[in-house]
């Protein structure tokens, strides 16, 4: 149904707006009745009635974003922003968005924006942690994350947002009390599955099942929760297989969804079949551009000592992200195996001396 059939659909015989029909509509978006592409199709049709309304504008961006379509997402919250430049609402929605696009020029922008509105609001620290994660500063992006949750410890973003970065700096036990504060905020399958993450690090296979199992069972039909138990079970040998099935049956329905298919390469590797894995990632780049993809391919390709094509997949991943942090490893470790260099050995050039410090005074001093 198109946006000008939905509207017509809601006006009376005399040619007014049946506002019944398009407030109907309207709660079911919010309740979540329909899927996101359905939630999404019934917004832009209260927008092309009232293209001016912020609020249904962020509901539309927000929706876009919780489905991962960031770029989507990005335009409606610049078109919000535009008409209203001093709205906080769902700004930390916005960071993520930004965040997801890999924008740190405009997530810069934002977060200076937010500063100069409120600098209490847990939205303002959203967007600063970000900012500093984006720039590859994960120390500095938990300590705005801490910040924030010292103004506001309701807020469930910034809950998650620590834990994620507890992860990425191998501090599990923080990231369990995080994920768990997050989980009792605001149930999301975002904070079932930093704690299935948390708990496997931790070695706490039976907790992180459980975990995958209950949001599973709360989300039948939810993609994140099947990936979710799927990768826990193929943490296992014994049932890599049940994995494998799990993974099958996602890509079965969303053909294109990267995290099934890494899914099931990382189950290849692991398996030592470093053939299937090769084979199972080029199928799916004829129909997939994507830089995760090429990245894995190239790592693939860089262990079965097929160098020539692993630099060219590393150089096609950067070029569709230059911020694939696995893409500028691997290709550093893979030019010092072509030059003959033990890539695991550490040289003189890799100890910091120190000299860098206080390089980015400026930029840092932003978010004092």
């Amino acid at each position: 149904e198109s946006s000008g059939q939905a509207a017509a659909g809601h006006r009376k015989a005399g040619g007014g707006l049946d506002l019944g029909g398009f407030l109907l509509q309207f709660i079911r978006c919010h309740k979540g009745t329909d899927s996101a592409e359905t939630s999404a199709r019934n917004l832009s049709d209260f927008i092309s009635v009232f293209p001016n309304n912020v609020h249904l504008l962020l509901e539309l961006a927000h929706t876009h974003g919780s489905a991962g379509h960031f770029r989507e997402a990005v335009t409606c919250f610049q078109h919000a922003r535009n008409i209203d430049n001093a709205c906080m609402k769902q700004m930390d929605h916005y960071a993520v968005a930004l965040n997801g696009t890999h924008n740190v020029v405009e997530l810069n922008r934002l977060t200076h924006d937010l500063l100069r509105i409120d600098n209490r609001k847990p939205e303002t620290w959203v967007a600063a942690a970000l900012y500093w994660e984006g720039k590859g500063d994960r120390l500095r992006a938990l300590s705005y994350a801490e910040k924030g949750l010292r103004l506001n410890d309701t807020h469930a973003m910034l809950h998650l947002l620590k834990g994620n970065l507890c992860l990425k700096l191998n501090r599990p036990d923080s990231a369990v009390s995080a994920f768990r504060k997050a989980h009792t905020l605001e149930p999301s399958i975002q904070a079932s599955e930093g704690l299935t993450k948390a708990y496997t690090m931790y070695g706490k296979h039976k907790e992180a099942l459980v975990t995958a199992r209950e949001a599973v069972r709360l989300m039948p039909s939810s993609t994140q929760a099947l990936l979710l138990l799927g990768n826990v079970y193929a943490k296992q040998q014994e049932s890599r297989d049940r994995a494998m099935k799990i993974f099958e049956n996602v890509l079965r329905t969303s053909p294109g969804c990267k995290e099934a298919i890494l899914s099931i390469i990382d189950i290849h590797v692991a398996n030592r079949n470093l053939v299937a894995a090769e084979h199972t990632l080029s199928k799916h780049l004829e129909s997939n551009v994507n830089d995760d993809l090429h990245s894995r391919l190239a790592g693939i390709l860089m262990e079965s000592q097929k160098y020539g094509q692993a630099i060219e997949h590393y150089h096609i991943a950067l070029s569709l992200n230059e911020a694939n942090e696995e893409a500028q490893a691997g290709l550093e470790r893979l030019e010092k195996l072509m030059k003959g260099i033990d890539p695991d050995m550490v040289s003189d050039d890799d100890i910091d001396d120190g000299q860098d410090v206080g390089a980015n005074v400026e930029e840092e001093s932003e978010f004092v």
